[in-house]
């Protein structure tokens, strides 16, 4: 993307003012500024999508949250910078031009490649804690276990919805299988690979699956036990490792008291009545955690898988929204 192109998708971030709604009175006081810090500025909160309308209206209601817990540290206001891709959003991040970056924990660790940011805390899904791939297939097909399915089609939902295929296809790769995507279902593959097929929606895998269209399907946990609930057509082959819906972090250069401030105002928006009513509008996330020696354990457990399909993440990432 040009510079100009960039330049005019950071101009469509809508700047929330900090003085613009009063405090609730049960939330946590705003973390004063460090005397040394005299110049007050609006904190920049970015993601990575194509569409910034709607990302816009899903970011709004936590730059306004941020805007005024934050009012006591030297922050003006909160503006939202929507990027088209990662590589665009690690410029934004390198140059100062975006503080926060939320993501899915995918989309953040292939930005921390390309540019110095910390990681500081992690999403929950309403409803579950951290997240996961079910991949499955029907009860009476013969197959058992992930090594089963060579010679065999899946099927994933679609590239662009949240990290789900992509933690899918690497924890099949990092079973020691080898992926070919085919052009449709009736494709042929051959016995030493596994083919896959894209069907749009979590719905179709599962029905796909049960009508023998394909072998396998892989869809998130949340989704799995809704639509494949009393089904017992279905055999669950392998379930992935545990990620957080959405992963925040900052760039490195961020000053100390006010990465300590954002951390503290996010980690205690479930405690608020207003913090609950933004977290709901945004993805449905029920809370944010600090990231703490357990959560970066685990976090190196996707680093991992992270780098069996480094360069798809990126083009993942470009045909649409991570999250």
């Amino acid at each position: 993307m040009s510079r100009v192109l960039l330049l005019a998708a950071v101009a469509l971030a809508a700047h929330v003012q900090s003085g613009c709604s009063r405090r609730n009175p049960d939330s946590p006081t705003p973390a004063p500024a460090p005397r040394e810090y005299v110049q007050r500025r609006p904190i920049i909160i970015g993601t990575v999508s194509r569409d910034a309308d709607t990302e816009l209206r899903t970011l709004k209601p936590l730059a306004g949250y941020l805007a005024r817990r934050l009012s006591g540290a030297g922050v003006s206001g909160a503006l939202v910078a929507i990027a088209p891709d990662i590589p665009a959003m690690a410029d934004l991040l390198r140059t100062g031009q975006v503080d926060l970056y939320i993501d899915d924990p995918f989309a953040v660790i292939a930005a921390s490649r390309l540019t110095n940011i910390e990681f500081l805390l992690q999403g929950r899904e309403e409803g579950t804690g951290e997240s996961h791939s079910v991949i499955f297939a029907r009860a009476r097909s013969g197959l058992g276990s992930l090594d089963d399915l060579r010679g065999r089609m899946v099927a994933f939902a679609e590239p662009s919805r949240g990290p789900w295929y992509l933690l899918s296809k690497a924890s099949l790769l990092q079973a020691g299988l080898s992926l070919s995507q085919k052009p449709n279902t009736a494709s042929a593959v051959g016995r030493r690979e596994v083919g896959y097929v894209f069907s749009d929606d979590d719905a179709q895998t599962v029905t796909w699956v049960l009508r023998g269209t394909v072998d396998a399907g892989a869809i998130d946990n949340a989704s799995f036990d809704k639509l494949a609930r009393g089904r017992k057509k279905l055999a669950v082959l392998s379930r992935t490792i545990e990620v957080p819906k959405q992963v925040v972090s900052c760039r490195r250069d961020l000053r100390p008291h006010l990465v300590k401030a954002l951390a503290a105002a996010l980690a205690g928006m479930n405690r608020t009545a207003d913090g609950r009513a933004v977290l709901a509008r945004f993805d449905k996330t029920r809370q944010f955690d600090v990231l703490d020696e357990d959560g970066k354990a685990a976090f190196e457990r996707i680093r991992k898988l992270a780098r069996l399909i480094g360069p798809e993440i990126l083009a993942t990432a470009s045909a649409g929204d991570t999250r």
